[in-house]
């Protein structure tokens, strides 16, 4: 790529080396708007996955009070 750019600058009458610039430098727009988004998806789905994650720990949590709890009132009642 840095060579497509030397070799433009070194020649502004060369329309052929204008061309294949304006293709790499098209090139490279156009991949780094894919690379974004697929950063953005997967940005998404790792939030997600991380609530879900949340949720399940909090779930847990909640069953392992309950649990406590349970056993709590068994003991009282004895």
């Amino acid at each position: 790529m840095i060579r497509l750019l030397i070799a433009s600058l070194m020649s502004n009458s060369d329309t052929g080396q204008q061309q294949l610039l304006a293709f790499a430098t098209e090139a490279v727009e156009t991949l780094r708007r894919d690379t974004s988004l697929v950063l953005e998806k997967e940005h998404a789905n790792l939030a997600s996955q991380e609530a879900a994650f949340q949720d399940a720990i909090r779930r847990d949590m909640q069953q392992g009070s309950d649990g406590l709890e349970r056993e709590a009132e068994v003991e009282i009642e004895r």
